[in-house]
């Protein structure tokens, strides 16, 4: 299983993978969000090249919480997967620290 970026022609298989998990509340995802430099799209890929698992980061400013959680950037992502629900949120969030790590993000939030 690969962990990457999506690319636009994901899109179909991603937006498969959320209308299949109606309790989602992750919306459809279009060509603008993977080229916006705020969000960060990344699916599980297999070697088959289906993909099982998608996850949304959005790089924001948290507001100032000192009992709660520093303020500054902090990324929050969804997931959404078919199977290998716990391999995959290990793998995505490893994706993610290194991730925040290169855009200098002291500290992020993970919901799943």
């Amino acid at each position: 299983m690969e962990i990457r970026r999506a690319v636009k022609e994901d899109l179909p298989q991603i937006n498969q993978l959320i209308t299949d998990h109606p309790e989602s509340f992750v919306k459809v995802k279009t060509a603008a969000e993977l080229h916006d430099r705020n969000k960060l799209l990344i699916v599980a890929v297999t070697k088959e090249n289906r993909i099982i698992g998608f996850a949304q980061a959005d790089e924001q400013q948290s507001e100032e919480r000192v009992d709660q959680r520093p303020a500054g950037k902090l990324i929050q992502h969804t997931l959404v997967t078919k199977e290998k629900t716990e391999e995959i949120q290990k793998r995505f969030a490893e994706y993610l620290m290194l991730e925040a790590k290169k855009r200098k993000i002291k500290s992020f939030f993970v919901q799943f």
